[in-house]
């Protein structure tokens, strides 16, 4: 299991919560990209969901934003966030240029330490281009520590 070191975590994570913190992500990167569309489609999360799985959700989305705005030259990004079934899924949808076709080798380290922070919880990313044109990063994330243990 994937263990943080209180600090490294978002302080509003800690006291708002998942949803609200990710609002609050969006919130700032629309003040600081305001000829960017950011859109949010954040559902009721599970109260169950583990301290390490919040983290982790964040962080993706918190990635896949950046990626968007600063490599991607993105004018239209949709972050989602839900439970469906026993996993948490996240994506983080854009209109940019695609990922690079390198995007996995090595450099590309916040996309490579995602995958292994979610392949440590049971649960899996991924990085796509979109049909006509974007990019999508998709993580499933077990709901609960017990998920995430038997995996």
């Amino acid at each position: 299991m994937v263990e943080e070191i209180p600090r490294l975590a978002p302080m509003e994570l800690e006291t708002l919560g998942l949803g609200e913190a990710i609002a609050g992500l969006l919130e700032r990167s629309r003040a600081a990209h305001p000829s960017v569309t950011i859109e949010q489609e954040v559902h009721e999360l599970p109260a169950a969901l583990s301290p390490a799985a919040r983290l982790a959700a964040y962080r993706i989305v918190q990635e896949g934003l950046t990626n968007a705005l600063q490599h991607a030259s993105a004018r239209r990004v949709r972050v989602q966030v839900l439970a469906e079934g026993e996993a948490l899924v996240v994506r983080v949808l854009d209109d940019g240029i695609g990922p690079p076709p390198d995007w996995s080798r090595p450099g590309h380290f916040g996309l490579r330490w995602l995958g292994e922070r979610a392949d440590a919880l049971g649960g899996e990313l991924g990085l796509a281009s979109r049909a006509g044109g974007g990019t999508e990063l998709r993580a499933r994330l077990p709901l609960s520590p017990a998920e995430a243990q038997a995996a």
